[in-house]
C-alpha cells in the first residue's frame, strides 16, 4: 500500500459528531450515489454496532459496522464495508473485512458471522472463507445473497458475558469435579438474591446503561424492575442447569446455558384447532392489526414562563393554520419530526414512547394542549393519520397460528420460572 491507514473500533456512544457526519457522508456518497441506489441508510441500527474506521490522515476512507449476535441475526454479522472510490486497488476492502472477521471472531468464538453480500463481489469473500447460503434476493433493487464464516477459533479467555463465579465453576468442570462455592459475603452490592446467591448489581447497572444509551427519551421508571426481573430468572435458570447435572464445556457459558435451558423447556408440540385459532384471533387482534402511519408537527419549549407565552402564542398561531409562523417560535428542545407521514416506531424514536402514548389517539386535524415532558412543555398538531388496517383471519392464519404457539410457549416459560420461585428462594 502506498499510504498508511490508521484503523480504530469505535462503539456509537463513543463516536464525535464529525466521526458521525464522516461516515454517513462516505456511505452515502458510495451506497446512495455512486451506486444509483436511493435507500434508507440511515437505518437506526448504527447504535447497536461497533465501528471500525479507517482513515488517511484526516480523511475517513474505510469503514465497516459490525453487530453481536441477535441483532441482525442470530449470528454475529457484518455489514457496510466501504472503500472510497479513490483508495480501492490497494486490498483496502480485504483489510476492512478481515479486521471486521477478526474482532467478532475475538469476541464472539464458534459463532457464524454472516453477511448479505451483494451477488456481483460473492467471490471477494470466497476468498476470505465466506460460503453462500440460499438463493439470490434483491435487497434495493440489488441482488444479493446471504453468506456465512465458520468462525472455529477458541478463545477460552475473552468472556466478557461470564461473571467470576460462573467462570470459577466453569473451570473446575473443565478439571474433572465441579465445586459451586460462594462467597456470601459478596453480594457485589446485589439488591437481590437466588437461594443465597446474589444477582450482579454490576449487570443491573450495564443492561441499564445500554438501554438509556439506544432508547430515545432514556430509561422509564418500570425499567429497573423489568431487569432485575429477567436477572432473576437467568439465575434460577442456571441455578436449576447446575443442580440438573447438564452445565457443559461451551466458551459462552452462562448465555448457552440459558437458551439451552429455554429451549428443552419450551420444545413441546402444540398444535391448536380452528376454533381456539379463531378465538385467539379474536382476542389478540391488536397483533393482526396495521397501525396506520402519522404526519404530525411538533413544537417544544422550555417550561419557564418566557417558554409558556411562547407556547400560547404557537397555539393561536396553529388554530389560524399558520405552521409556518409557528414553527419561527419552536425552541426545539425535541427533535423535529419530519413533515411527512411516519410509522409509529418512527415516531418513537424521535419524541420517545411516553410522549407517544399522550398523542397517538389523537385525530386528523387535532391539536394538543401543551404537554409537560422532562422539564419542556411540547405541542403536537396531527396533520395527517392513516387509518389502521385489520387483517382478515383467512388471509393470515398462519401467523395467527405461529403467534398463538409462540403465546403458549411463553406461558409454559413463566410457569415454569413460577415453579422454580417455589424450588428456590427468592429474595428482593
Amino acid at each position: 500500500m502506498k499510504f498508511k491507514i490508521n484503523f480504530l473500533w469505535k462503539k456509537f456512544s463513543d463516536l464525535s459528531n464529525s466521526e458521525i457526519y464522516a461516515i454517513l457522508r462516505l456511505r452515502q456518497k458510495v451506497f446512495i450515489v455512486e451506486q444509483d441506489c436511493p435507500y434508507e441508510d440511515a437505518d437506526n441500527s448504527d447504535k447497536l454496532a461497533f465501528h471500525l474506521l479507517g482513515y488517511k490522515e484526516n480523511d475517513l476512507v474505510a469503514y465497516s459496522r459490525v453487530f453481536p449476535p441477535g441483532i441482525k441475526y442470530d449470528s454475529s454479522s457484518i455489514g457496510r464495508i466501504v472503500v472510497d472510490k479513490e483508495y480501492r486497488n490497494e486490498s483496502l476492502g480485504k483489510i476492512v473485512t478481515e479486521k471486521s472477521i477478526d474482532f467478532l471472531a475475538k469476541r464472539f468464538p464458534k459463532k457464524e458471522i454472516v453477511i448479505s453480500a451483494q451477488y456481483r463481489l460473492v467471490n471477494f469473500y470466497k476468498k476470505l472463507g465466506f460460503k453462500e447460503r440460499g438463493k439470490i434476493y434483491l435487497e434495493d433493487n440489488i441482488e444479493h445473497i446471504q453468506m456465512f464464516f465458520l468462525n472455529e477459533r477458541k478463545n477460552l479467555f475473552y468472556m466478557p458475558l461470564i461473571s467470576k463465579k460462573i467462570l470459577f465453576i466453569f473451570l473446575t468442570f473443565v478439571f474433572g469435579s465441579i465445586v459451586f462455592f460462594i462467597n456470601q459475603d459478596s453480594t457485589d452490592g446485589s439488591i437481590a438474591t437466588v437461594d443465597g446467591v446474589p444477582v450482579s448489581i454490576s449487570r443491573l447497572e450495564a443492561y441499564k446503561e445500554n438501554i438509556d444509551k439506544v432508547r430515545v427519551g432514556g430509561l422509564n421508571q418500570d425499567d429497573e424492575l423489568k431487569i432485575l426481573e429477567s436477572l432473576i430468572n437467568e439465575e434460577l435458570i442456571l441455578k436449576k442447569a447446575l443442580d440438573s447435572g447438564v452445565l457443559t464445556y461451551d466458551s459462552e457459558i452462562r448465555n448457552t446455558i440459558i437458551q439451552k435451558m429455554i429451549q428443552s423447556i419450551t420444545s413441546v408440540d402444540i398444535e391448536p384447532d380452528e376454533e381456539q385459532l379463531r378465538s385467539f384471533y379474536r382476542e389478540n387482534i391488536h397483533f393482526f392489526t396495521a397501525t396506520g402511519k402519522i404526519k404530525i408537527a411538533n413544537f417544544s419549549f422550555d417550561n419557564n414562563k418566557n417558554g409558556s407565552l411562547l407556547a400560547f402564542e404557537t397555539i393561536n398561531l396553529l388554530k389560524e393554520n399558520n405552521i409556518t409562523k409557528a414553527k419561527e417560535l419552536d425552541q426545539k428542545k425535541l427533535p423535529s419530526l419530519p413533515m411527512d407521514l411516519l410509522s409509529h416506531e418512527k415516531i418513537i424514536q424521535y419524541i420517545g414512547p411516553e410522549l407517544f402514548q399522550k398523542i397517538k389517539d389523537l385525530e386528523e386535524g387535532d391539536l394538543s394542549n401543551p404537554i409537560e415532558y422532562n422539564n419542556f412543555l411540547n405541542i403536537f398538531l396531527i396533520l395527517e393519520k392513516e387509518k389502521n388496517i385489520v387483517f382478515e383471519y383467512s388471509s393470515i392464519k398462519e401467523e395467527v397460528k405461529s403467534r398463538y404457539i409462540k403465546e403458549e410457549k411463553d406461558k409454559i416459560l413463566l410457569n415454569y420460572f413460577l415453579q422454580l420461585r417455589n424450588e428456590y428462594k427468592v429474595k428482593f
